[in-house]
């Protein structure tokens, strides 16, 4: 089972959720807000929210980096990956790629690391991911078990579904928002990603 550590560093971005009212509250470092809610994305399914409410003051601390820690699918050795998500990384942005266990697996960006944390003393562990979904669009150079994928909307996921995290090639495309899933970073990678879709397609 995927295990976490998240390490703190102060981001200075703000977050715009929807709260139970139409008015809107923004979500800053180390502050109070009371009567909000929001939808996340849970490990069973593409479609299956969870929705988190509170009535009492929430507390909102944001995160830049995550330590992932998965088992790998080569020899079974706990391995940790290093994801970023910081807007200056030695002066330049880094947002890394994630997977995340859902039904089929799905891939995402990450935008916004956070923790929510109430009064009751209940804590999560929140990630804004920018989907990556499969696209049918094809590049000038297409090889077998080529597999391209489209920046779309952004969702709220829980980091406890994140399983390690991906690479993904820009196809230099003039949109900016196509990309290639590289699945041979290393032996978990291609067993995870190349293997298994082979063998869910064998299975259709």
């Amino acid at each position: 089972m995927t295990s976490y550590i998240c390490l703190w560093r102060p981001a200075p971005w703000n977050i715009t959720l929807a709260p139970l009212n139409e008015s809107q509250l923004h979500f800053a470092q180390e502050t109070e807000y009371s009567d909000c809610s929001m939808e996340l994305v849970t490990g069973s399914s593409n479609t299956s929210c969870h929705s988190f409410r509170s009535s009492n003051l929430i507390k909102l601390s944001p995160y830049r980096c995550l330590y992932l820690l998965y088992c790998s699918l080569e020899d079974w050795v706990e391995k940790r990956d290093i994801l970023q998500c910081n807007s200056k990384f030695y002066g330049e942005p880094r947002f890394d790629c994630v997977v995340v266990n859902t039904e089929p697996m799905s891939f995402g960006r990450i935008h916004a690391l956070f923790t929510i944390q109430s009064d009751e003393h209940e804590r999560h562990d929140i990630a804004l991911l920018q989907t990556l979904e499969p696209s049918s669009s094809r590049v000038n150079t297409m090889w077998e078990g080529c597999r391209i994928f489209e920046e779309k909307e952004y969702q709220f996921v829980f980091v406890k579904y994140m399983i390690r995290g991906c690479h993904f090639v820009p196809t230099f495309e003039r949109t900016g928002k196509q990309f290639i899933l590289n699945d041979l970073v290393d032996g978990d990678a291609f067993l995870r990603f190349f293997l298994q879709d082979r063998l869910s397609q064998a299975t259709l």
